[in-house]
């Protein structure tokens, strides 16, 4: 029976659609959507790409060239080709450079062949540079998204070879010229087998180039053109019998083989004639047949090619959803696990907060020998600085030992309380931010997701506030009670009184250390049950909504199911149909 292509190409969109929109709902595996737009993409469109690829010195730019109508692609009788060059359909003829780095550079189409051939040191260095050309031509055989790939020769150099093994995967179909004097050789078998192996190859095309350097006395063309395609059957079908192919690809070897598409033409003839206008050099090259039968084919399989292709696509989508929705279901049970974990470290840190904090404070150095030894310096300094007012004195009189030494002995607050409040404070105000840091951090980690530093902050200002109120207080002294002091041993008395001062002064520091540390343990645990009950409640709250999206997976799980059984049924059922019965558009 009949079946209209665009029927087929219609339901398999709509189908495409449909599965695309159910897996963006499920959130599975993104690379699932991504396919199935490449394919909605590919229906749109039918981009199919023919390269053109063979043996070096057989024509192929040349053919090229005749195929677009001018002599375009650099081409010679020596091998030239030492890049991939893109055809593909331009308004304005215009051609551009893409580079190995990832730049591009347009050029002047004439200047293509300064960046694709080897002919010269300097054109092989460029050429090394370069991934591919791509040239916009107004070509109606690249109109409808047809694009034609110019290759290196096979068995030119190792390094030419590999690029146009590696552009194999990216093409739909090939056009194969062979030499019309030595038809088919066994590189040539080889690569056809290995053709056929590939996936992605839809079709190959087979062109006897040079046609005009056998005497035309000397054969009948189609007698020819049929004994070749008999050769490539045979050779061929016997060299796949030694791979031991497989079902699969033998039956495309049968679908591009049983009736090889196979034309004899002389590019070289073609082109003349093309430039000259000259009929009868067109009608001697063959090539106004080979190029008709090749747009018919063309179009053809452009079409079948997208929908098989399309279709291959969605098969992929079905046989990759199992192991995307296990993915998707481990994700909830890792998230499960990660709330309960989450749960258990959050209760375990506010059940063991007052511990963590003694011990974070226990870890700190101790307050005394912090302060007592910086204070000690500075009593020294005080000391020496007496001991110098005492050398100046001349007069042995009262009055003129406590003039020298009283503006000193006045100084002495000034300078301990500027190194307990610039020095010794600020470090001790950091070694408590130091604490509430890690204490906040301990708890991030255990999950708690609100900024702790916010909420201990208060603490480092109450303790600025009972740490500035600490100062220098002379215990006794720091004169002696004598009637004289000049007969006496002033510094006898004075270095004790001074020494007292500044240990009681460092012990006020600790007590009020004390104080600070007693505030934390006792106001921290009481301000972290807000916190507590506000992160349960988060942590139930998270726990519903894993719950939920769950439940709303397992319905569109069964939804995306029967789609997804639905949808390839369907398209098996077309795909059957319309290769069965003959196709209308």
């Amino acid at each position: 029976m009949e079946h209209s292509v665009k029927a087929v190409e219609f339901q398999l969109y709509e189908d495409l659609v449909q599965l695309q929109k159910m897996l963006e709902v499920m959130e599975l595996d993104p690379a699932l959507t991504e396919r199935l737009e490449e394919c909605k993409e590919l229906i749109r469109t039918k981009r199919y790409r023919v390269a053109v690829m063979g043996e070096f010195k057989r024509g192929k730019s040349t053919l090229i060239n005749a195929m677009l109508g001018l002599p375009v692609l650099p081409a010679d009788a020596t091998p030239t080709t030492a890049t991939v060059n893109r055809i593909t359909y331009g308004v304005e003829e215009r051609a551009v450079v893409r580079f190995r780095d990832g730049r591009e550079q347009e050029i002047p189409v004439d200047r293509l062949a300064d960046y694709v051939t080897k002919l010269t040191e300097e054109g092989r260095a460029v050429s090394e540079t370069v991934q591919e050309t791509v040239l916009y031509y107004p070509s109606v055989i690249c109109q409808n998204h047809i694009e034609i790939i110019d290759t290196p020769g096979l068995n030119d150099e190792r390094e030419m070879t590999r690029i146009t093994l590696e552009t194999l995967p990216q093409v739909d179909a090939v056009i194969m010229p062979i030499h019309a004097r030595v038809p088919f050789s066994s590189t040539e078998r080889d690569f056809v087998c290995q053709m056929l192996e590939s996936k992605n190859i839809d079709d190959i095309i087979f062109v006897m180039t040079f046609l005009d350097q056998l005497d035309e006395d000397d054969y009948v063309y189609e007698d020819y053109v049929e004994a070749v395609s008999r050769r490539i059957r045979q050779e061929v079908f016997g060299a796949l019998e030694e791979r031991r192919a497989s079902e699969e690809v033998l039956r495309k070897a049968h679908r591009v083989l049983d009736q090889v598409r196979l034309s004899g033409v002389s590019a070289s003839l073609a082109l003349k004639s093309f430039v000259s206008n000259q009929k009868k050099l067109l009608a001697q090259s063959h090539f106004e047949g080979f190029l008709n039968d090749l747009k018919k084919t063309l179009a053809g399989r452009q079409m079948e090619c997208a929908v098989w292709k399309a279709a291959a696509g969605m098969e992929w989508v079905v046989t990759h959803l199992e192991e995307a929705q296990r993915e998707r279901e481990g994700f909830f049970r890792r998230e499960e696990d990660r709330l309960r974990e989450m749960q258990r470290r959050t209760q375990r840190f506010f059940g063991d907060f007052s511990q963590q904090l003694e011990e974070l404070f226990r870890q700190q150095p101790d307050v005394m020998e912090l302060v007592l030894e910086p204070l000690r310096q500075e009593e020294e300094k005080a000391t020496a600085a007496v001991i110098r007012a005492l050398s100046g004195v001349r007069v042995a009189e009262h009055m003129a030992v406590f003039q020298a030494i009283n503006p000193v002995i006045l100084q002495i607050p000034e300078q301990m309380d500027g190194c307990w409040q610039q020095q010794l404070k600020p470090m001790l105000l950091s070694r408590l931010a130091q604490v509430l840091e890690q204490i906040s951090v301990v708890g991030n980690q255990a999950g708690v997701d609100e900024p702790l530093m916010k909420e201990y902050g208060y603490l480092l200002q109450e303790a600025e506030d009972t740490w500035t109120a600490q100062s220098f207080v002379w215990v006794d002294g720091p004169y002696p009670n004598v009637p004289d002091l000049a007969h006496c041993n002033f510094i006898r008395y004075f270095r004790p009184y001074l020494q007292r001062s500044v240990q009681a002064m460092a012990q006020r520091i600790v007590d009020a250390a004390e104080t600070v540390k007693g505030r934390c343990c006792a106001q921290l645990p009481e301000r972290n049950e807000p916190l507590r009950e506000r992160l349960a409640q988060r942590q139930q709250e998270q726990y519903r909504q894993l719950d939920g999206q769950r439940r709303a997976y397992e319905q569109n799980l069964d939804n995306l199911r029967q789609t997804v059984n639905q949808a390839w049924s369907n398209t098996q059922a077309l795909l059957r149909e319309w290769e069965d019965g003959p196709r209308v558009g």
